[in-house]
């Protein structure tokens, strides 16, 4: 198995990449070989090793708890594996031993590694060193984070009875923003700041904008709702239609089917032309819906009046999402020939000649300039079966010649 070998060590993916992959190759490199690691990853197995002092079944739980931390890296590190399993490459630009800086990242490391895995005593312990908790960079997310990631409510009253520091200037930090995206109404509210009517005065002041940030960042009807009243005291307490309209892209995008539902009892528009579902917004609410494969809520959006755009069928089948694509076709009556590349020419990259037939029953054809890059892309990758097949169909030299490139 590739988890079992050495190949990894020298990939250029990031374990972000590789995901379960990549998670599992560097469990077995910490618990199960000593083979060499870079200094702040064997930092994990020290950590882990304290963490697992005072269990019953020591081996099991260090292990236990090496996989566990390393899950949760796979968020954090952006660093090719190879670095990572090179005993003299450094991480980051700070911590000592682990680098030559004079300061180290160890104890905010073991407060946040003991936060994911529950152990308070251990948070105690190290948290009575302030600078374990101001540190921004290590191979963990600083312990704040950690705490509010995991809503380990718990571990936050204890960071910060330690530390008043990290109680003030909360609105618009980051540990905010993740609190609303976890979409814990109580840990929210133990973030949020002390906002009053005087806090919105003047134009635009920066609480407002944090304010009608989070609210684009809530699966919660409960969090967003909260906000809202807070809004409902500022200026401006109407909720404008282009907001409306960029909540409800993110809202299809992380496929959150309560506040899409929320939304559009608000009003929120499902089609028209918004700067925020152009270029790198994401796409319009039923692209990001369809391209994410949350096929509950595209049926909501149509069922609403959204209309189906040429990127959408094409975003969808380039993302792999064909029981979204067949839905829109055979349901909703969506053109396989539209958009800028043919839906037929991802079929075809992606080598999936079951995909090919069954489109080629739709109508589908490779006419137009996508339709010829797709044919040279299945050349140039050396994709054998899928320029048999089109051969065999008629495909190949109507595709390259630029004519409309379809079977009749």
């Amino acid at each position: 198995m590739l988890v079992k070998s050495r190949y990894l060590e020298d990939s250029e993916d990031t374990l972000f990449a590789l995901r379960s992959v990549g998670v599992e190759f560097m469990v077995r490199r910490l618990t199960q070989t000593q083979l060499p690691v870079c200094p702040q990853w064997d930092s994990i197995r020290v950590i882990c090793r304290r963490l697992a002092e005072e269990d019953p079944n020591t081996q099991a739980n260090f292990e236990k708890y090496v996989r566990q931390i390393c899950g949760t890296i796979v968020l954090k590190d952006s660093n090719p594996i190879k670095k990572l399993c090179n005993p003299e490459h450094r991480v980051c630009g700070c911590g000592v031993p682990l680098c030559s800086c004079g300061r180290s990242s160890f104890g905010s490391d073991m407060i946040s590694a003991a936060i994911y895995v529950d152990k308070l005593s251990v948070v105690d312990e190290f948290s009575n060193f302030k600078d374990n908790l101001n540190l921004s960079s290590g191979v963990l997310f600083r312990p704040l984070l950690a705490a509010v990631a995991v809503n380990n409510h718990a571990a936050v009253d204890i960071l910060f009875a330690k530390c008043r520091r990290l109680q003030v200037s909360l609105g618009a930090t980051f540990p905010l923003r993740m609190a609303c995206r976890g979409g814990d109404l109580s840990m929210v509210k133990r973030l949020l700041p002390t906002w009053t009517e005087d806090s919105f005065e003047g134009g635009a002041n920066q609480a407002l904008r944090t304010l009608q940030e989070l609210m684009g960042k809530t699966p919660s009807v409960e969090v967003f709702e909260m906000l809202y009243a807070f809004k409902k005291q500022s200026p401006d307490p109407v909720i404008g239609r282009y907001d409306l309209a960029e909540y409800l892209r993110s809202a299809c995008n992380g496929g959150w089917k309560d506040m899409v539902e929320h939304l559009l009892r608000l009003g929120a528009p499902v089609r028209g032309s918004y700067s925020c579902w152009r270029g790198g917004g994401g796409g319009d609410p039923l692209t990001s819906a369809c391209a994410n494969g949350h096929t509950h809520i595209a049926r909501l959006l149509l069922e609403q009046g959204a209309e189906i755009l040429d990127r959408t069928l094409e975003e969808t089948a380039k993302r792999r999402r064909w029981d979204v694509v067949w839905m829109l076709v055979d349901e909703y009556g969506a053109d396989v020939n539209t958009g800028s590349t043919p839906v037929i020419a991802h079929a075809i990259e992606q080598e999936r000649s079951d995909l090919f037939i069954d489109l080629l029953k739709r109508g589908a054809s490779l006419g137009g300039e996508g339709g010829r890059k797709a044919v040279e892309v299945a050349k140039k990758e050396g994709l054998e079966s899928m320029l048999e097949l089109l051969g065999r169909t008629g495909l190949l030299h109507l595709a390259l010649d630029g004519s409309n490139g379809k079977i009749h």
